[in-house]
């Protein structure tokens, strides 16, 4: 028994190191995205204009509803931002995180041959693929979601606990390694297809088209759906509604459950795909 404590203690050990050191890996990353995006300063400008348009179209978008409606499924308006702000930070990080020039860009890889030269350095590929080429821009146009959670908890007038703070930051998380998953998997069903340009996009259209929506607003299959199947409620949603009315314990546990098991299905898939896979030299 204490020998196979001890053996789950090095294994815990190892993966935090492991942990750190991508950490650090994509502490660089960003760092060096950002130099680049500094010195030319006029597409960093455009960049953050095109993300603060969105924002703004977005917002005004629901701003129409509620000149319509006092609640959309039992969310008041404040609550709706809340929403929206945890959904601001978290549609620009996966943005700037993993799609502009990292998911979108898989089929050229494959197609191209470029993807040969990702498997054989010494780093996870599947952390290159993902996290590679982080987009320096959506980084700073995430920071105005920060402001929205702010503003709709103060209209709300919700004091924040440390519980509930640390429930949102866990289901935010949790929901965001579920969408990255996501949006991975139908980015590796490139290497089964040709002609699938189209392909990485479908799990970012998902995420982008569903994850600002309150979770109450889903019934019958569409809950089935988006709650196991497509699990995109978890990040803004439960997020939002642990800072407000406190941590849904059910969910947060399936969550976990949730994770887990995505995490062992992309593995497998991207084993999977890599069979399948012959470099442009064979």
């Amino acid at each position: 028994m204490t020998k196979e404590l001890g053996n789950t203690g090095l294994l815990v050990i190892e993966l935090m190191k492991t942990i750190k050191k991508y950490f650090k890996m994509y502490f660089l990353l960003v760092k060096y995205a950002a130099a680049a995006d500094l010195t030319y300063w006029q597409n960093l400008s455009i960049g953050l204009l095109v993300e603060i348009f969105y924002q703004v179209a977005f917002l005004a978008f629901f701003a129409v509803i509620f000149f319509q409606t006092k609640s959309i499924a039992g969310w008041g308006p404040f609550e709706i931002i809340v929403l929206l702000g945890i959904d601001t930070f978290t549609s620009e990080l996966l943005v700037g995180m993993i799609l502009v020039n990292n998911t979108r860009e898989l089929p050229n890889k494959i197609w191209s041959g470029e993807l040969d030269r990702n498997l054989l350095t010494p780093v996870n590929p599947i952390f290159i693929l993902t996290f590679g080429r982080p987009y320096f821009p959506s980084f700073i146009s995430a920071l105005p979601g920060f402001f929205l959670i702010w503003y709709g908890l103060v209209k709300l007038g919700v004091r924040l606990t440390v519980i509930g703070l640390a429930g949102s930051m866990l289901f935010f998380i949790l929901g965001f390694i579920l969408i990255v998953n996501m949006v991975l998997d139908f980015s590796l069903l490139t290497f089964f297809f040709q002609d699938t340009q189209t392909l990485p996009k479908i799990g970012e259209r998902i995420a982008f088209s569903f994850t600002s929506r309150p979770d109450d607003m889903f019934g019958g299959f569409l809950k089935v759906l988006f709650f196991f199947l497509l699990p995109v409620v978890y990040v803004s949603s439960f997020s939002a509604k642990a800072l407000i009315t406190g941590i849904d314990w059910k969910y947060l546990c399936l969550a976990v459950l949730l994770t887990l098991i995505s995490l062992i299905f992309t593995k497998w898939l991207w084993q999977k795909a890599i069979k399948n896979y012959s470099s442009a030299s064979s």
